[in-house]
């Protein structure tokens, strides 16, 4: 875990990746919510749910200093029948 402005979080350098197992529920709408700092620039990766691409995100970088809520949808069809998944980025 590394820590950036008193938040700890998760950075991955090219070619590697980090993954966690993420509990889902049923009959409502799950979405993934990332936390991206300002700082970071020209970052692009995939994010998998269960080996299956959900997106491909492009992260042009952003105000020095300053935090970034993205959110993302899980499709429903990757999560039924399952009470976690786990996400891969």
């Amino acid at each position: 875990m590394d820590e950036a402005l008193g938040r700890t979080g998760r950075e991955v350098r090219p070619d590697n990746y980090f993954s966690f197992d993420m509990k889902v529920m049923q009959g409502v709408s799950n979405n993934l919510l990332l936390t991206y700092l300002g700082d970071d620039k020209d970052r692009k990766f995939d994010i998998l749910v269960d080996g299956t691409k959900i997106v491909t995100v492009d992260w042009k970088g952003g105000k020095t200093g300053k935090f970034y809520d993205e959110e993302y949808p899980i499709p429903a069809e990757l999560i039924k029948d399952r009470m976690k998944i786990t996400v891969r980025i």
